[in-house]
Formats: structure tokens, sequence, C-alpha cells
């Protein structure tokens, strides 16, 4: 019986866990986001070089590898600053804040 009350816990919590509730809006707004980060990592030669996830509310969070120097991602974070669909950028490298958000 434990097992079984076990067992049930497990797949509900993971259920809970895997389902992503976004209105049209929120998915609209984290695919344009999307859309714009591929784009501009591609066109600056930056695509093999970073990693990033779209909130649902158009922020964005990017990672990039040590390779890339200074000047490359703060132009990167510079042109997503400026795109409407993106909300806020907030950009790593090495396990540290880069381009950090002025407020």
């Amino acid at each position: 019986m434990l097992k079984a009350l076990f067992l049930f816990l497990t797949l509900v919590f993971l259920n809970a866990c895997s389902e992503q509730n976004l209105t049209a809006e929120e998915y609209a707004t984290q695919a344009k986001a999307s859309e714009a980060v591929s784009d501009v990592l591609f066109d600056q030669d930056l695509s093999e070089k970073a990693s990033y996830n779209v909130r649902k509310s158009g922020e964005v969070v990017i990672l990039f590898t040590p390779k890339v120097k200074q000047q490359n991602y703060t132009k990167a974070v510079e042109t997503l600053r400026k795109n409407p669909y993106i909300k806020a950028v907030y950009a790593e490298q090495d396990g540290r804040e880069v381009c950090p958000v002025r407020f």
C-alpha cells in the first residue's frame, strides 16, 4: 500500500512540474523573444558560444562561454536590450553577471 501511495504521489508531482500553463499572449511573447535571441546570436556568430532561456514574460537569461570576449557579449546584450519583444536581459559568463541591468 505504501509503495502504491508513493508511486501515485510521484506521478502527480511529475505531472504538475511538467505542465507549462502559458496563455496565448505569454506564448507569443516568449516565441518572439526567443526568435530575436536566436537571430542575434546567429548574426554575431555566438550561437555555439551561448545558451539562453526566455521566460514567459519576455525576459532573457543568457550564459556566455568563457571564450566570448567582453566586446562581443556586450554588443549582443545591447542589441537584445533594444528589441521591443525582450523585456530584460540578464547575462552571465563564467558564473558572474556581465552587462548588469541598470534601473
